[in-house]
């Protein structure tokens, strides 16, 4: 089950479950680097020092987030990418971001995941090309829900 906007925060469910296809990989390098050094490498829901994350992004375990926040103060919309949606969110809230601090508060109104970052990326980049907010808005009706697939 995938994170879910409520009230335009992040809502986590209970248990939130990566699948782990380490052991599933025939032959594959980071496999066997995995199960020579650790017993189980998704346990405790860290990445093992002796692995790298561009291996586990290969391995297919890493998720990423493309979003849409917008602006509780002036209703101005900001498009990201990301591969840790909530961090991220936090980060924007804080004013940690130049580009979104003089318009806090914002709330999330819509995200999708994508499995490559190359993936994510052009999905930003298309984002950003809408600069009308009447086709912003439209967009994210069409596609309100997130998901893997919906953009």
């Amino acid at each position: 089950m995938l994170p879910r906007i409520k009230n335009g925060a992040i809502e986590l469910p209970s248990t939130f479950i990566i699948p782990c296809p380490l052991f599933n990989i025939q032959g594959g390098a980071v496999a066997q680097s995995v199960e020579q050094r650790t017993e189980n490498p998704c346990v405790g829901g860290s990445i093992p020092p002796h692995t790298t994350k561009k291996a586990w992004r290969n391995a297919g375990l890493f998720m990423f987030y493309v979003y849409i926040l917008q602006s509780l103060s002036n209703g101005s919309y900001y498009k990201g990418c990301t591969d840790n949606l909530e961090r991220r969110f936090r980060e924007h809230n804080a004013g940690k971001e130049f580009s979104t601090k003089k318009y806090l508060p914002w709330k999330l109104v819509w995200y999708t995941t994508k499995s490559t970052l190359s993936e994510a990326r052009l999905l930003e980049n298309k984002l950003k090309n809408i600069t009308s907010r009447a086709r912003i808005q439209s967009f994210i009706e069409k596609y309100t829900g997130g998901g893997p697939d919906e953009a």
